[in-house]
């Protein structure tokens, strides 16, 4: 059901010239109280919108508001004022654009969304996600939702007039005193185009990581690693499962004035003032191979490669950690034992691994259990079994569990998941000699699989269930995350 239409918007939106007339100052001493923050505006590309109420306020003295509206009625409204046929002058209808555009984008950060899907259709619908699931969040129509991607498109500097074809864009920004840096892709389908945000923070705001891995054990193991002054290091794990956060956790924690930093990107997908950073273009012969050749020659201390899907890539890797540096990438594979079997399906040689792996970190993301509303509970007949049973294949007692169990109905808080922010669940690994003989023997992932968790490396399914027991996550999650990929 399309969103009710309001009839005028609550805030009047004036541009950079309108604020400078308001407040008879010079563009310097504007820009100066900006950066203060002293005044609140919203830049998107080089354009500046402000509320003009904001600037009556600071006349007043009084200090800029922040508070954004908990709905979306106003985005529907400025979209659907902005479509309207009698729209009498055509900057009116850019200025009510431009809000929509932000209102957008600022909505996603008040509600923490992680990225924004514009999806074509009769009528069309915005979805945010949130702790890693897609939520509807308003449905628009057709022309409304043309006007809001062929504006994107602009800041996003793509051709507006291709619709047919696929094509990517970058936005940086400052909202809310949050500097984004958002990537979109613009996908034609049968039903219409269709654009994907996806927004990540400025790395001023990133995590240690000590705040990234949850367990004081998996981060000793992992710090341990990295102060060697040479090995590979993999993060795995599918897409979404916080991979490449982990990973660039582990980079600032080696990024200090006595190393040099390179890391190989397709896409850079965030941005260190301190690292040199190469973006690969398959297209113009610049792959992850040639590009991680040239950078060797650069002396770096520390490598970071995006991906390891080649056999090429691989054993380049693993050279480069063999004769003296410390490299760190990800692969798609589900946990440590894939991760091995993939190295040795690319043919690279299990002595070669031996002598130059360091730290596997398998990863995914649980959404964890709301604290406004979770509640001690108790588990049925059925979810006990089933936690006896995952406890024991996972090499973990029953016995050693907390068992606090906790369960959540969902609350304004959480907007009714019942769920609000997600924790990372790692398996954490090094090679061991009976894991080696294993890779040697060219044993199956299974037997190999076998052998880590006989070294006493716990799989994530055994990690989330302690997690469970903790009161931190449910059971549903398990299901949901880790055994659906089982």
């Amino acid at each position: 059901m399309v969103a009710r239409k309001k009839n005028k918007t609550d805030d009047e939106i004036i541009g950079m010239k309108e604020a400078l007339e308001l407040l008879d100052v010079t563009q310097p001493t504007f820009y100066r109280w900006i950066r203060e923050g002293k005044i609140s505006g919203n830049k998107v590309g080089r354009q500046w919108r402000f509320k003009k109420a904001d600037i009556e306020g600071f006349l007043r003295g009084e200090s800029p508001a922040q508070k954004l509206p908990s709905n979306f009625d106003g985005l529907i409204s400025q979209l659907e004022k902005a479509t309207q046929k009698d729209v009498a002058k055509e900057n009116e209808k850019e200025d009510v654009v431009d809000y929509a555009v932000f209102l957008l984008l600022q909505l996603a950060i008040e509600h923490c969304a992680s990225d924004i899907h514009l999806e074509p259709g009769q009528p069309g619908r915005i979805r945010y996600r949130f702790d890693g699931v897609l939520h509807e969040i308003v449905n628009i129509e057709e022309e409304c939702s043309k006007t809001l991607i062929k504006k994107i498109k602009t800041l996003a500097q793509c051709n507006v007039n291709i619709n047919d074809l696929p094509q990517d864009g970058r936005i940086q920004c400052e909202l809310m005193k949050t500097k984004l840096d958002i990537r979109i892709t613009f996908l034609p389908t049968i039903a219409g185009e269709e654009a994907i945000l996806k927004l990540f923070s400025s790395t001023e705001n990133f995590m240690d990581l000590e705040k990234v891995i949850a367990q004081k054990n998996h981060l000793a193991t992992i710090k341990d690693s990295l102060s060697k002054s040479y090995g590979l290091h993999i993060c795995c794990g599918p897409t979404g499962s916080g991979k490449t956060t982990t990973l660039y956790s582990m980079l600032q924690s080696l990024d200090h004035s006595g190393n040099k930093i390179i890391t190989i990107e397709n896409p850079v997908e965030y941005r260190f003032p301190s690292m040199t950073q190469i973006q690969v273009y398959p297209a113009k012969g610049l792959d992850m191979a040639a590009a991680f050749r040239s950078a060797l020659r650069g002396a770096p201390n520390v490598l970071f490669i995006g991906e390891i899907h080649d056999a090429i890539t691989a054993e380049l890797a693993l050279k480069a950690a063999l004769t003296g540096h410390i490299v760190l990438t990800q692969m798609h594979t589900d946990d440590m034992s894939s991760a091995l079997t993939r190295l040795l399906d690319f043919g690279v040689s299990p002595y070669l691994i031996a002598d130059s792996l360091g730290v596997v970190v398998s990863q995914r993301l649980l959404r964890k259990l709301c604290p406004e509303c979770s509640k001690a509970s108790s588990l049925n007949g059925d979810d006990l079994k089933d936690v006896k049973k995952w406890a024991e294949s996972s090499g973990i007692k029953f016995e050693d569990l907390s068992k606090e169990w906790k369960s959540s109905e969902g609350c304004d808080a959480c907007k009714g998941t019942g769920y609000k922010g997600r924790i990372s669940v790692n398996e954490v690994g090094t090679l061991k000699p009976s894991i080696i003989k294993s890779m040697i023997k060219e044993e199956n992932r299974e037997a190999l699989a076998q052998k880590i968790q006989n070294e006493g490396i716990i799989n994530l399914l055994g990690e989330s269930l302690r997690f469970v027991s903790e009161g931190k996550t449910s059971l549903s999650e398990i299901k949901r995350v880790i055994l659906s990929s089982r």
